[in-house]
């Protein structure tokens, strides 16, 4: 993946706290960086996420060390690096979970979006309506269709206030039943 492509590529954004103006280009990176993430280890956005900071640590000619804090749909990760010093030595690998959603939920969360300084957005993550390849509808249309003259159907998300059930939420505000 070059350069172009991994600023590009969008979705999950790196939050990138402050590198002080005092510090010279040249010095930077005198120590490792640490990357933390808002997730457990072994999650899918954390693989991407390692593979993010790998790259990333190539850019900036350091090595980003990640560390996974799960807890509170990533607010524990992102209250966390905010009590860091921003020295330019400290990476949250953000995601609409945390930096959207949590805050327009939880008003008093305690933390915004422009506490941050976006470095790049690194990742797309599609998300997809799917139905068993045995089910009678071929397209959207038709299962839309299904759906109007049978209320009550059933689907699967994931929890309240996680981007794919906003999504959802959308999508049924579009296409009531």
């Amino acid at each position: 993946m070059d350069s172009k492509h991994l600023v590009k590529s969008s979705f999950i954004a790196l939050a990138f706290l402050c590198l002080p103006l005092s510090l010279e280009a040249k010095d930077y990176p005198g120590q490792a960086i640490q990357g933390y993430f808002g997730f457990a280890a072994g999650n899918p956005s954390f693989a991407l996420g390692q593979m993010i900071f790998e790259r990333v640590g190539k850019i900036v000619g350091g090595k980003i060390v990640p560390s996974a804090m799960p807890g509170a749909g990533g607010v524990k990760a992102v209250r966390y690096v905010l009590s860091k010093p921003a020295d330019g030595y400290t990476l949250y690998n953000a995601r609409v979970a945390d930096q959207v959603m949590a805050v327009l939920t939880r008003p008093d969360i305690g933390y915004s979006y422009q506490d941050f300084d976006p470095i790049c957005k690194a990742a797309t993550v599609p998300f997809t309506i799917v139905v068993p390849k045995s089910s009678p509808w071929e397209n959207l249309e038709q299962f839309v269709a299904h759906a109007r003259e049978n209320p009550g159907m059933k689907y699967a998300c994931l929890p309240d206030w996680s981007v794919p059930h906003a999504l959802m939420a959308a999508f049924l505000a579009v296409h009531p039943t």
